[in-house]
This record gives C-alpha cells, structure tokens and sequence, in this order.
C-alpha cells in the first residue's frame, strides 16, 4: 500500500478539519476498520473520515507566505505563465 496515493481527511459537518492523513495513519488510529488496499468512503465514513485526492501543486515563479485577517498564515504563489 502506498501513502501517498491513499490519503483520507477528517469531515465534520460537510467542513474538512485539520489536513489530510495517510490511510496507514488512518488505520493506527481505528484498528478496527475494515482493511482495504483501497479507502473507501462506505468504510471510513463511520469513523468520520473521507477520501481525499490531492492535485497537482501548480508550476510557480515565486512564493511566500501571508497572515490572514483571522490569525492563520497560508501560502501563496505567484503561477507561471
């Protein structure tokens, strides 16, 4: 089983929480769940868990880092043309 292609997120209330969590992770935390090579959001939605399927970072020139008006910090990049 590979990580990096089996990631899966927290979901509260349609909201995702926190960031994503290898499905390996996943299983350390819920040893009781059902095993799959694959998730699926029929097995790992009891828990609270769903899917999630990462895209591609995009190609940049620059980047940096911003603090928003509520506090948190992100990134942010300038995309190549």
């Amino acid at each position: 089983m590979s990580d990096t292609n089996n990631l899966v997120i927290k979901v509260e209330n349609g909201q995702s929480i926190n960031h994503p969590v290898t499905y390996s992770n996943f299983l350390l935390l819920f040893p009781d769940c059902l095993v799959q090579d694959t998730p699926t959001n029929e097995v790992i939605s009891i828990y609270g868990y769903e899917v999630f399927s990462p895209t591609p970072y995009p190609q940049f020139e620059s980047g940096s880092y911003i603090k928003q008006n509520d506090g948190r910090w992100t990134n942010t990049w300038v995309a190549k043309n």
